[in-house]
């Protein structure tokens, strides 16, 4: 999967639209990430939108 692949998963996540640095955090899994951001910038949308990503892709199971 990758971001095109994704793009109604992104355009629309939770009634929000990821911007592109938030839609590559979500999709990058080779390396450590770390987010850094003002308050109210979306850190934490983003984050529970990686992890519903990596559900999704089935790479992490949540049971």
């Amino acid at each position: 999967m990758n971001l095109k692949t994704m793009l109604l998963f992104f355009d629309n996540f939770e009634g929000k639209s990821l911007d592109e640095q938030q839609r590559i955090a979500c999709i990058l899994n080779d390396c450590d990430l770390e987010i850094i951001a003002g308050a109210g910038t979306g850190k934490t949308h983003t984050l529970l939108a990686k992890a519903e990503y990596l559900i999704e892709k089935e790479e992490y199971f949540s049971g």
